[in-house]
């Protein structure tokens, strides 16, 4: 997905450019993510509120998991390019959901 990679390109580029001990992951490149991973083109802004809000009370079923996991693969993919060499690498991270007016949205830290 263009729109996705470009998102992705532009936070790494920030990043790099004045790097700091976190970075966020906008809500919409989450939901974009999920599109990409999973090919629905419907999903939406409050299903992945939902997905995130069941996760965090322990209530996501394994449908719900796939789809979490979908959203949290961009996360992988800048956490390795940011705190790393590539999307690729294998980096040590924690990532903290909080909320805007969009929605969720994740910080994400090196260990």
């Amino acid at each position: 997905m263009k729109k996705l990679e470009k998102l992705k390109q532009a936070l790494v580029k920030e990043f790099k450019g004045d790097p700091r001990n976190k970075f966020f992951v906008p809500h919409e490149m989450l939901v974009l993510s999920v599109i990409e991973h999973t090919g629905n083109k419907k999903f939406t802004s409050a299903q992945l509120n939902k997905i995130i809000k069941d996760w965090g009370n322990g209530k996501l079923n394994d449908k719900g998991l796939d789809t979490y996991d979908a959203a949290c693969s961009v996360i992988y993919d800048l956490a390795g390019s940011c705190f790393g060499d590539g999307p690729d690498d294998d980096v040590r991270f924690e990532t903290t959901f909080l909320t805007d007016d969009s929605g969720f949205f994740a910080e994400v830290r090196p260990y």
